[in-house]
């Protein structure tokens, strides 16, 4: 073989290489630029958003997502399996989870990890999270039940209509792993990085918190998560860019405002007597 295409072959041979350390090392931290290697096509084509054709459009679809797993026995942010239950039986289509990291790698549900403590008789731990095995051990307050992502795959698949939002988790390899019903997955990310590295492990439903019209119509963005309170000019601007807006969030779906209800596809409610349909 000639030297001049020896090098060529290296060098491409090379440039593959780095090409798959970038990435593989992105999708465990998704810092590394994957939104702009995805903008200038280095990366495989990323899967379509599933969910997205089926979004409400119009105001009298708005669709609700029961955020945090929505309110139980008058308490909010519990994420725990009474609340999951309650609201399928409700009629929510979409159930936001938040998601932790235990001390052993796995995903539970808890909004915050000192919180999760103290909520369980264990605000002596503070901001250590607890084990896989020790979540299964304890109780909330008032009885209920904390979860693992694990726990739930039973669950969502005996409800095929009904997918899992969250919002925190960022090991996306990790999320699918132990949560493999993609199709019933809406994950919320925070910037293009992430979005990429989500659609590379075959994650279809990505939202992306961002208010900035211009970065949703540059990388494409299907599904955009924006504050409830963002004025509604600049809403109708995000939703010009043909994304569909998730508004978070809400105390009560009454609260909701005619401009939000005219634009937004779903809405995070903590409570809402009468979910509708979504």
């Amino acid at each position: 073989m000639p030297a001049r295409r020896l090098r060529r072959v290296l060098f491409r041979s090379l440039a593959a290489l780095v090409t798959l350390a970038v990435v593989l090392a992105a999708l465990k931290i998704t810092k590394w630029p994957l939104g702009f290697m995805a903008e200038k096509g280095w990366l495989p084509d990323e899967p379509p958003c599933v969910v997205c054709g089926d979004l409400p459009q119009a105001a009298d679809e708005l669709g609700f997502i029961a955020h945090a797993a929505g309110e139980i026995e008058g308490r909010i942010y519990t994420n725990s399996l009474e609340a999951i239950e309650q609201a399928i039986a409700a009629g929510y289509r979409f159930i936001e989870v938040d998601l932790r990291k235990t001390l052993d790698n796995s995903y539970y549900g808890a909004h915050r990890t000192k919180d999760f403590n103290a909520e369980t008789d264990h605000d002596f731990w503070g901001v250590v999270p607890p084990t896989a095995a020790e979540v299964h051990t304890r109780t909330l307050d008032g009885g209920l039940t904390p979860v693992l992502l694990t726990d739930l795959v039973p669950i969502f698949r005996a409800h095929p209509d009904v997918m899992l939002v969250t919002d925190k988790a960022t090991d996306f390899m990790k999320l699918v792993e132990e949560f493999p019903l993609k199709d019933q997955l809406l994950v919320e990310v925070g910037d293009a990085n992430q979005y990429a590295a989500a659609k590379l492990v075959g994650i279809s439903n990505v939202a992306v918190n961002t208010e900035t019209p211009e970065a949703a119509r540059r990388h494409g963005f299907e599904m955009v998560v924006v504050r409830a309170k963002m004025p509604e000019a600049r809403m109708r601007e995000m939703r010009a860019t043909g994304a569909r807006l998730l508004i978070a969030s809400f105390e009560d779906c009454a609260e909701i405002p005619e401009h939000v209800r005219e634009l937004a596809s779903l809405v995070y409610v903590d409570r809402c007597a009468k979910p509708e349909g979504y």
